[in-house]
């Protein structure tokens, strides 16, 4: 089993995150003409509340962030045979994401919604998971009562870049495992423009 010592693992840090080779501000491309392609995908946990007279609602769920980043690469054997390594907090590029149809009218960070963990692999594969809960705003339809069916919008952007720089991209999305709700459940989830069903049995 391979192993590696902390001279290794020192080296390594010192090799990733040197101040005259890597900027943090900027996307991790070598041409800076195209645009990094960023994957979200969304794992929806829970419906932990909704309010049927204003759509109100408040949703438990996770995100799981990948992209490439050409600057954060090293050659395993000469660091012990390290493949990969959890991200500092601060020390690295990444899209800050924001929900822009919260139930109150303003945009929400994700990034600051509590500490993320974040990974890199030694060809630059990097993933980041945000998670948490957060309020939304359903459109409320009741013609079918009690068979109603609402469809609840989780709004992201990357509010960092524009669409000429970066590129989002939902490969999928998950509603395995979801936390049983007394009153309502999710019976899909529509990855195109970050939509989200959800209905009432």
């Amino acid at each position: 089993m391979l192993g590696q010592t902390y001279e290794e693992m020192n080296d390594l840090v010192g090799h990733l995150f040197n101040e005259t080779k890597y900027n943090k501000i900027l996307r991790p491309l070598q041409n800076q003409s195209n645009k990094i392609q960023v994957n979200c995908t969304k794992y929806l946990k829970s419906v932990e509340y909704f309010d049927i007279t204003t759509g109100e609602a408040l949703i438990s769920a996770f995100f799981e962030i990948s992209w490439k980043d050409e600057y954060l690469t090293w050659d395993p054997s000469r660091y012990g045979g390290k493949e990969s390594i959890q991200l500092p907090k601060g020390k690295f590029w990444k899209p800050e994401f924001e929900l822009m149809n919260g139930r109150r009218n303003d945009a929400f960070s994700f990034n600051s919604n509590g500490v993320f963990p974040a990974w890199v692999e030694y060809n630059g594969d990097v993933i980041m998971v945000l998670g948490g809960t957060y309020d939304t705003r359903c459109d409320v339809d009741t013609t079918l009562y009690p068979f109603d069916i609402h469809h609840c919008n989780i709004n992201i952007i990357v509010s960092n870049y524009g669409a000429n720089e970066l590129i989002i991209n939902s490969p999928s999305s998950n509603i395995d495992e979801l936390e049983d709700n007394d009153e309502w459940v999710i019976k899909s989830l529509n990855t195109a423009n970050s939509l989200i069903q959800e209905k009432r049995i």
